[in-house]
């Protein structure tokens, strides 16, 4: 009997591990409940958030915009690099992918309006194939970074 709980927790461990690492990460993230509904409250709300919640990617996201509000692109650029760089939140927690596509369109978007069109694909280019069944996702069809 004892053996067969050893085997149990063995081929059970990965599964307890991967909870308990989300748990783990959840504690950085913006509550469901505080999350800003319309474009006004992302642009009004962001510093407040991003300060209380420095390791969301949402807040980069969410401050970024309102950077962009107030003509600061490169700051802007910087908060989304930062949100990026939030692998462990953006891969357990965000397992769609769809907060890291944000995150790098906005980017793109960025580099682009800067004419920094080849350094945009190179930033796209690890969500290309992120889309339902491996498409494109359809915030980067209309900035023509995927190839």
């Amino acid at each position: 009997l004892l053996i067969v709980g050893f085997a149990l927790v063995a081929k059970n461990y990965a599964k307890y591990d991967e909870v308990a690492k989300v748990q783990a990460l959840t504690k950085h993230l913006i509550p469901d409940d505080q999350l800003p509904k319309t474009e006004h409250q992302v642009v009004s709300r962001a510093a407040t958030l991003v300060a209380k919640f420095p390791r969301d990617p949402r807040a980069r996201l969410f401050n970024a915009r309102r950077l962009v509000t107030r003509e600061k692109p490169r700051d802007a650029e910087s908060e989304l690099r930062r949100g990026l760089e939030e692998r462990d939140i953006l891969r357990t927690v965000f397992p769609n992918r769809n907060v890291e596509v944000l995150l790098r369109a906005f980017l793109a978007e960025l580099m682009i309006a800067d004419g920094r069109k080849s350094e945009a694909e190179t930033v796209a280019a690890p969500v290309c194939d992120a889309g339902p069944e491996g498409k494109r996702p359809d915030v980067l069809k209309s900035l023509g970074v995927c190839k």
